[in-house]
């Protein structure tokens, strides 16, 4: 296979979760706004700063913060990482990939791009609503099932399955990093709110009803870092997403190095202990991890898609 055919796959992997889980956490923290009181100090700039956002939306025109993050985050053509210019990656990319992937995977990807321009797209774009953003991502759910229901277990779906949980890894990291940086604060209103705050967490990865039935107890700080971090069976955990990155590599000649970057970075976790983590260090080490992926990623691309000059997102770099 041609490195460069193996780097768009890998990347429509990526663009097309990251899209999902940056619709993900709009929704869930414009919630948790709502649900939290006024004097607390959570805004948008917790966010923005949380999606590695912060360099290109300072750079904006300044209008009501409400409006502006959301919009920068899902509909900004300036932003690289937003949930249109991901989609519209994937897309492009997919257009190169028809002889390689099943023609209805690029129609639903098309589909997708067609209904988030006309949403998303546009100067005269007001507010990201809630309904869009839930039928984003359920169209990329969709397009990720028919990827699994309809391609052959050959290189070509393995690089699309790295994409897939390096960037769910990394999201999931980000996700947690919401709690993470408002418990950093200490600040006796947040705590008040705990229960709430995890919950979101919990929801923003879909990860609540899989929680009570896994843990079978009440929502705590430890119990749901120790679940969406190391839990072996949930697919939108690290552990799992490592996991899944170690059997794709190996199905992939020249593995050695992928593979020893995730069991590094699975050693490290292995070495936490959750309680400590989760009172003074997670957004400390939640960075950390974001660090880490991002040399699994460049272990990944030493190692498939060297040969292959052109930068198919170089939004990686601003994370």
């Amino acid at each position: 296979m041609l490195s460069s055919i193996a780097g768009r796959l890998y990347w429509v992997g990526r663009n097309l979760e990251r899209a999902e889980n940056t619709a993900r956490l709009i929704n869930v923290f414009s919630d948790l706004l709502l649900d939290l009181p006024k004097d607390a100090p959570v805004s948008w700039h917790n966010l923005i700063r949380i999606s590695g956002s912060q360099t290109g939306f300072s750079q904006q025109r300044q209008t009501p913060l409400a409006t502006a993050a959301p919009r920068y985050l899902a509909a900004s053509a300036d932003n690289g990482n937003s949930i249109l210019s991901t989609i519209r990656i994937a897309r492009e990319n997919m257009r190169t990939l028809r002889d390689v992937v099943p023609r209805e995977s690029f129609e639903s990807v098309n589909d997708l791009f067609l209904y988030a321009n006309k949403k998303l797209g546009g100067a005269s774009l007001r507010r990201v609503t809630y309904p869009v953003l839930t039928e984003i991502i359920r169209h990329c759910q969709q397009i990720g099932g028919l990827f699994s229901g309809t391609m052959s277990r050959g290189p070509e779906y393995e690089f699309l399955l790295l994409g897939r949980h390096l960037e769910r890894a990394d999201m999931t990291t980000r996700i947690l990093d919401v709690a993470g940086e408002l418990l950093d604060q200490g600040d006796e209103t947040v705590n008040d709110y705990d229960t709430i705050l995890w919950v979101s967490v919990l929801q923003s990865a879909s990860a609540y009803q899989m929680y009570r039935r896994s843990v079978r107890s009440r929502v705590t700080p430890v119990r749901v870092v120790h679940f969406l971090l190391s839990d072996p069976d949930f697919p939108r955990s690290v552990r799992h997403c490592l996991a899944q990155l170690q059997y794709s590599s190996r199905r992939l000649p020249r593995f050695p190095a992928p593979v020893d970057a995730v069991r590094r970075l699975l050693g490290r976790m292995d070495a936490m202990t959750l309680r400590k983590l989760v009172r003074s260090e997670l957004h400390a080490a939640l960075d950390d991890f974001q660090r880490e992926f991002i040399g699994i990623h460049q272990a990944i691309e030493n190692t498939w898609f060297e040969p292959y000059d052109v930068k198919v997102n170089p939004a990686l770099d601003q994370s």
